[in-house]
């Protein structure tokens, strides 16, 4: 959340008495509650952030998608610890003391915020299960690859059946396309670097 702007008051470290005194004061509270207007506009901005649509390569692998929700998980928690802060629980209680409508408001933020950290952590502690699966399809051989495909899609059945969040079919989809798109890239790349290319190698050698 944002500073006070203007306002002089140190509202980090003040008692129950300064509190409820603040909230007796029209000046105060009128400035607490533009600042309380800034914050939801702060949150409301993370939240749409959060929710637009992501802007991908079309062959990005399934390590993408956990550095994807590492990163939402330390963008929402870092928020929340703001939130935290004596300043700001502070500015909270006072408003609630002056009976602020626009608290509401606050509170179904804070809400949603919550919730997506909730989400965020715990499609990582999934992913983070997938992800000692997926190594070998960036080693850049097919057999590796070939004997990680089992241990990879129980990975994937599991998080299906017991992730709290990650399990919708919109995710699940997006992720098994991120598995192909991996091992379509070793495989290109096996190709290309580690056999002699088609149009190099003695027609009658491919006929035979």
């Amino acid at each position: 959340p944002a500073e006070e702007g203007d306002m002089q008051l140190d509202l980090s470290n003040i008692s129950a008495a300064d509190i409820t005194n603040f909230s007796q004061d029209p000046r105060i509270t009128s400035k607490l509650e533009s600042l309380l207007g800034e914050w939801c506009s702060q949150l409301e901005q993370v939240i749409a952030e959060s929710e637009q649509m992501r802007k991908e390569a079309d062959n990005v692998g399934p390590r993408a998608e956990l550095e994807h929700w590492k990163h939402q998980m330390a963008k929402f928690n870092g928020v929340l610890d703001q939130i935290k802060l004596a300043h700001c629980q502070n500015v909270i209680n006072i408003l609630h003391r002056a009976k602020c409508r626009q608290l509401t408001e606050w509170n179904r933020l804070e809400v949603r915020i919550t919730e997506s950290a909730n989400e965020a952590k715990d499609n990582v502690k999934y992913l983070y299960t997938l992800d000692k699966f997926c190594g070998p399809l960036y080693k850049q051989h097919p057999q590796d690859m070939m004997d990680a495909v089992p241990g990879l899609m129980n990975a994937v059945r599991m998080i299906h059946s017991v992730s709290n969040y990650y399990n919708t079919s919109e995710r699940m989809t997006a992720l098994c396309m991120k598995i192909t798109n991996q091992m379509i890239t070793m495989c290109r790349e096996y190709i290309y670097e580690k056999e002699s290319r088609i149009w190099e190698q003695d027609p009658d050698d491919l006929i035979a």
